[in-house]
């Protein structure tokens, strides 16, 4: 029993003792590129995204001066001039699929695609990525069919090159 006590005085004086640092130091608790803020401000991401704002004035950790969000959903504070431009027709997001439409793949239905992601931009509905931009569909540059050079002798005798 009196270890039991002796266990719960000890968290009692480690809380007690934590809660001292963070009242003395409490930007020692945020993330990295993070500050507290006894009144935190609008929150501002990449490109100047909507995020939403409440009026309240709410104590906590957020982006040091010079940061902002990776994007409206993140939590991860970046410097701005990381910031990636992502043209009129995209949008900039921390957690994108390697598997994005493309003018090459965008005709493809069901086709196979791993559940990762990293950060980048995203081309709105209605346009596909190509060079980096994001364009519309009918935009796309045509694309000569090129076949596996396995295929090719059973294709026969039909001038198709190799690629």
């Amino acid at each position: 029993m009196s270890t039991v006590l002796l266990l719960l005085l000890e968290f009692c004086l480690l809380l007690v003792t934590a809660q001292d640092r963070a009242a003395e130091k409490p930007d020692a608790f945020c993330e990295p590129n993070k500050i507290f803020y006894k009144c935190k401000p609008c929150p501002r991401s990449c490109g100047n995204q909507e995020t939403p704002c409440s009026k309240d004035c709410q104590s906590e950790c957020y982006c040091k001066e010079g940061y902002v969000l990776a994007s409206p959903t993140s939590n991860t504070c970046i410097p701005e001039s990381e910031c990636t431009s992502c043209g009129p027709n995209g949008k900039y997001n921390d957690c994108i699929s390697h598997c994005q439409d493309t003018c090459e793949n965008y005709l493809q239905q069901d086709r196979p695609c791993a559940m990762m992601c990293k950060p980048g931009c995203v081309c709105v509905k209605g346009y596909v990525m190509h060079n980096d931009q994001c364009i519309r569909p009918i935009l796309c540059p045509k694309i000569t069919r090129s076949f596996s050079p396995i295929i090719l002798p059973l294709l026969g005798n039909m001038n198709i090159t190799r690629t």
